[in-house]
């Protein structure tokens, strides 16, 4: 009996560690319930505090962005119409250049009917020797702002031919004019007819130019 209750004693002992130790499992348990649950409702505060800061950085953005976005508008079309401007008074620059230039070619033709009065010692007989390179528009074409301009418009090419169609004309009525003309009715014919010839060549000039600055502008909208 005495060693029984000695085992049973032992075995009470073993059980009441084990109920100690799954006490002490379950405060610790608690505990850590408890310290998760503070863990997790701490974390959805940051997340809550999180996300009403997201919500706040989205609003500031879009905010920011609409007022960006009016404010790029209104510098968009503000350089629109700054490079509108700009196009249009290039396109003034050229038109004013080519009119100067249309000026120069009317004037080589003037001089070359004045000549008609004038006679062949004139100073307008001298000034239509020029060819179609050394005139002034033909140093505008092959070497000023001519060919600086326009040599890449395809329309630049074609004025070539009819102005030196417009010198050789005048050059070739200049020289009839060297003959008796006042009492020759076919030489008469003859310078009209050139004169005729070079004004049909110049009128291909002046359109070929016209066209040169139509194309330039063209290409730089």
């Amino acid at each position: 009996a005495a060693i029984e209750a000695a085992h049973a004693g032992e075995v009470g002992k073993g059980f009441a560690v084990v109920a100690e130790e799954v006490r002490t499992l379950s405060e610790n348990t608690k505990d850590a319930a408890a310290t998760i649950a503070a863990t997790i409702e701490s974390f959805g505060q940051a997340t809550s505090r999180m996300l009403a800061d997201s919500q706040e950085v989205k609003e500031i953005t879009e905010s920011s962005r609409a007022t960006v976005t009016a404010f790029s508008g209104s510098v968009r079309r503000f350089a629109e119409s700054a490079r509108t401007s700009f196009h249009q008074v290039s396109r003034a620059q050229d038109v004013s250049f080519a009119s100067l230039v249309k000026v120069d070619h009317f004037l080589f033709k003037q001089n070359g009917y004045r000549v008609v009065n004038q006679g062949m010692d004139s100073p307008e007989a001298r000034a239509v020797q020029a060819d179609h390179r050394g005139c002034r528009l033909g140093q505008w074409y092959y070497q000023g702002q001519g060919a600086e301009l326009f040599s890449r418009v395809p329309s630049y090419a074609r004025l070539e031919v009819p102005h030196a169609q417009v010198h050789t004309h005048i050059h070739q009525a200049v020289a009839l004019l060297g003959q008796r003309w006042q009492s020759d009715p076919e030489v008469q014919a003859k310078v009209v007819a050139q004169f005729e010839q070079a004004e049909r060549a110049s009128e291909e000039v002046v359109a070929v130019i016209d066209r040169m600055v139509d194309e330039r502008h063209a290409t730089l909208v």
